[in-house]
Order: C-alpha cells, then structure tokens, then sequence
C-alpha cells in the first residue's frame, strides 16, 4: 500500500491514482469500503478522496475516526445537501491522479489487486481509456452469486454503452486526460457514471477484465437498487436525450432508437399495474421516438401496446375515453 500523506522534500508527489468516493447516509457500510482501499497492493502511490453531501447518519464522523488510522483520507464534508453533480466535482477537480477510480461509500473492493491490475492493463494499451471489471452482488449481507456485467461475445463498443451501462461504478478506473472534466449538462441528471462512460467509450478503447474484484451493495438506502423499473428507464431516457447533444449526428438513429425501446418498457410496466393512462401515455411517446427511422416493428408494438391500453380501459370503464 502506498498512498499519498506527506510531502517529499517540500515538494509535492502526484499520485498514479486518485480515489473517488462519493457518500451520504452510509455510516453502516463506508468502513469496509476504506479498508478496502487501504489493503490495495500496489507498486505506485494513490490518494483517497471522499464527498459526504451532508449526511445525516453521522456517515462524515466515522471517516473522520478513520482519517487516524488512514492518514491519506482526504474529507470534503459537505454543509447542506449539494447534490450528486456538485458532491463529485468537489473532489474530482481535486483529484492530481493521472488515473481516476470511483467507489461508493456503500460498495467495496474484494481483491488487493484491483488497482494494480487496472492500471497495468491501462498502462500496456494506451489506446484504453477504462477499464473494469465484474462485479459480485451483495444483499442483506449476503452473496446473491449473481455477477454483473455478463461477458459478451466480442469488445465492447460505444454503440454497445448507448444500450446499458456495462460498468458497474465501483470497477471503474479511467484516463483522467480522456475526460477531463465533467460535462456541465450532467448536472440537472439522475445518475453521472453512464453520461461519462459513455463519452469515454466514444473517445477510445474500453477494457471489461472478467474477473470479479468488487462488490456491488443492494440495500434499502441504495439510489438506484431501489428504483422501479420504470422509473430507471426514465432516468435513462435523460441521459440519452442529453448524450444526443453532444456525440454527432451519426448516432442519432441508434440513440431515437433506444429511447424508444426505453419508452415502450415503461408502458410494459403501466400497464401490468393496469395503470393504463400512463401505459397509453408511454407507448404515444414510444411512437414518436420511433418516428425518424420509422422502424416498422418497433412502430407496430407502439401501437400494439396502446391498443391493450385503451381496450383494457373499455373493459373496466365500460367505455372508451377521449
């Protein structure tokens, strides 16, 4: 373990990696996550820093006991609650790394090789600008034995990250001069880690090592565990409208595409809780996303699903409304 605490002959070092971690109300879990990074083996030296957007479980003392133990924490405690956007870009532009990695206070690395292993890999293909890696899920204390991502069949490419994010946040580690700031249009969004493996993905190779040396959290208090599926696909839905902005027009089809398909699940999940409104709702948005390439069977189950819709609602009302 080598990690950043002093300076050298008043000079200050620069470390090869700069620790990410955002937190708020993870008092239960963000010790382990600490530990984890403090047991990392490595041949170069990396920083911790942490945000805590003004937690309430007292989540900023417990680092604070840690920073005894742990010299090299770096604390950023917030006074009011800032937000995800603002909570990262404290410490991001902080970070002096030349490589940044991104835990989560409620997540926490299982092998001492993580870090070594990433940059290595970085570091031999400097066509690369991410790397990560799978992850195990942890509930209630206890392994799921579900690993997230799957390996697919060939490399990942942008096109394949304007579907999903492959990435669990807690396995990342990327070229901090590939992305070197955070776009401002992120601000106003749900989640920040897909807009920005995204754009990594579209300026250079991207790196999935099968090999699981994380874990992956699912608890109450989780931000995105918890959401209902719908409510996931709207998030999304934001984020690949803002992403369409910023990548060119010769991905616009595919990116109307997907929005689509996101908007046709969330009518799917109107409708099986027979709140039929939104479900017509969803699928007239679905139709008009659909509309540039005029994809025929995406249009047809648009359709399909409006149709169910509106004659389930004759079924219950008696009659169909205008």
């Amino acid at each position: 373990m080598k990690t950043i605490n002093a300076t050298a002959r008043g000079v200050e070092r620069r470390p090869k990696v700069s620790v990410l971690m955002l937190t708020y109300n993870h008092a239960r879990y963000i010790a382990q996550a600490i530990q984890s990074v403090f047991r990392q083996d490595t041949t170069f030296e990396f920083e911790l820093l942490i945000a805590d957007d003004c937690s309430t479980d007292g989540t900023a003392d417990v680092v604070r006991c840690l920073q005894q133990q742990y010299p090299g924490i770096s604390l950023f405690a917030a006074k009011r609650n800032r937000g995800m956007y603002h909570n990262l870009a404290q410490i991001f532009y902080r970070a002096k790394g030349e490589y940044i990695a991104f835990l989560e206070g409620d997540d926490f690395w299982i092998s001492p090789e993580k870090l070594q292993t990433q940059v290595q890999h970085l570091e031999s293909d400097r066509k690369s600008v991410l790397c990560f890696h799978q992850a195990r899920l942890l509930e209630d204390g206890q392994w799921t034995g579900a690993v997230f991502p799957q390996i697919p069949e060939s490399d990942l490419v942008f096109e394949d990250f304007l579907k999903e994010n492959w990435v669990p946040t807690c396995s990342a580690v990327f070229r901090r001069d590939a992305l070197p700031l955070i776009p401002s249009w992120c601000a106003d969004l749900k989640m920040l880690d897909w807009p920005m493996f995204l754009l990594l993905a579209q300026r250079g190779k991207v790196i999935l090592l099968p090999e699981q040396l994380s874990a992956y959290r699912i608890h109450p208090a989780g931000v995105w565990s918890q959401l209902p599926p719908h409510r996931k696909s709207e998030q999304m839905i934001d984020v690949l409208r803002c992403v369409k902005q910023q990548v060119g027009k010769q991905y616009a089809t595919r990116i109307d595409r997907r929005i689509s398909e996101l908007y046709e699940h969330i009518a799917w999940c109107w409708e099986e809780r027979k709140a039929f409104d939104e479900a017509l709702a969803a699928s007239w948005k679905a139709t008009l996303a659909a509309a540039p390439f005029v994809n025929p069977q995406a249009l047809s189950g648009c359709v399909r699903h409006a149709l169910r819709a509106r004659f389930a609602m004759q079924r219950v009302t008696g009659s169909l409304q205008p």
